[in-house]
This record gives structure tokens, sequence and C-alpha cells, in this order.
């Protein structure tokens, strides 16, 4: 009550009007961003361009002895579908992160900040794998069904190891989930989406013969890796 003797509501839990309450956002700095980011895309470029040319074929016909207990199973698959499906699966995931970012922040600063992270942890995540899978040189299951010999010809066809496509949908989905953790939002469906997605694309990739049973599950490690880290040791700050 007020000293004129009017009721006055008090609301538990809500600040004064005249306080600012923090806001989570990330230290961006666009000079060290800007060197992570070009470096990453040249070892994409790299791995693409001139080490693609080094990446010979192998000696068909493929025999199914020479694979290891675990992923000798893979071979059987090979639906043109789930190849298609996965894509579309992997373009959805890598689109997400955005349109909850901008929910959640609106047309402003924060906005800008959480995209540059998302991207570098795009960019990283891109690096590490096709750099691992130029170096493992693993050639993917089709090539031993032997139904498919012209694939031999293609240097993606030698690049079986590890799942780009689980790798960059865990690493979308992951830090879409951390980030938005990082925001305040405790509901548990981010993560739910995270591990439903990374399954999805796993049996996608797996059913249209372009991987092994151990790429996809080396590229949800990857990416989940990545997706996480990134974010958690990006340097923060609280803004009112």
């Amino acid at each position: 009550m007020n000293k004129q003797g009017t009721m006055v509501e008090r609301y538990e839990g809500l600040p004064p009007r005249n306080e600012m309450v923090p806001t989570f956002a990330f230290k961006v700095s666009p000079v060290k961003e800007g060197t992570l980011f070009a470096a990453a895309v040249g070892i994409v470029l790299f791995d693409y361009v001139i080490a693609a040319r080094h990446i010979h074929p192998g000696h068909a016909p493929y025999d199914r002895k020479t694979i290891n207990w675990f992923d000798r199973g893979a071979v059987r698959w090979h639906n043109r579908v789930l190849g298609t499906l996965s894509y579309w699966m992997e373009v959805a995931a890598i689109i997400t992160p955005g349109i909850v970012t901008i929910h959640a922040r609106g047309l402003s600063r924060e906005l800008a900040e959480d995209m540059w992270v998302y991207v570098e942890t795009f960019a990283m995540s891109s690096a590490l794998n096709i750099s691992i899978k130029t170096l493992a040189h693993r050639s993917v299951p089709l090539l031993y069904s032997g139904l498919y010999p012209a694939l031999d010809a293609k240097a993606s066809s030698h690049r079986s190891f590890y799942s780009g496509h689980t790798a960059q949908m865990t690493n979308a989905l992951v830090a879409n989930a951390v980030m938005s953790r990082l925001r305040g939002n405790r509901k548990a469906w981010p993560w739910t989406l995270a591990v439903i997605g990374t399954l999805a694309v796993s049996f996608a990739r797996v059913g249209a013969g372009r991987h092994f049973y151990s790429d996809v599950a080396a590229g949800a490690v990857a990416g989940g890796l990545v997706g996480s880290l990134v974010p958690l040791l990006h340097p923060s700050q609280a803004r009112h």
C-alpha cells in the first residue's frame, strides 16, 4: 500500500521495471572468427581440389572378407531413395539452428554473434571431416556389392570414413541444443531432436550403401564433440 492508501500489486520473482535483466552473449572477435573460418574453408578446398587428385581407385572386384566383422553386414544395403533423403535431412538440420536462433534472439546483435559461432562450428566440423576422409581413404560399401563398378573411379567413393552427413547432422543439432541451453532454454526437445536426427540420417546413409556402421558411429561422435565444444569453449559474457 502506498502513501495515498492505494493497494499496489507485487509480482514475486519479477525484476523492477527499471532493472535490466542480463542476457547471455558470445564474445565475437571479427579477426579471430574470420581467421578460423578462412582456415577451415581453406582446408576443405585443399582436400576437395588438390588432395582428391591423389585418391586412386581401388582394386576391383572388392572382397567382402577384407571387411571387419562389425561392418560386413552394411554391404547388403543399396537403397537410392534413402541416399536422396539423407541429403535433405542434412540440409534441414543445417537450417534448423538458424531458425531457432532467429526466433530466440530476434533481429539483434546477439543474433549475429550466435550465427557467427554456429557458422564457425559448421566450418570446423567440415574441415575435420574432409581431412580424416582423405587420410582414411576407405571405400564405400557399394563397391563391395559389385552392383556399381563405375563408382570406383570417383574420389568420393573412397571417402567413406567417417560419415559427413551424420557428422554435420549431429554437429548442427547438438550445437543448437547447447546454444539454446546457454540462452536459458531448459526444455528437452533440442536434445531429443538431436538424437532422433542422428539416428535417422545414420540409418539413411547405411541404407543407401554409402557408409559402414562404424562410419556413422564415428560421425556422430565427431559431430557431437565439435557441436558442443565450440560453443562451450567460446568466450562469453552477460550483456544487459
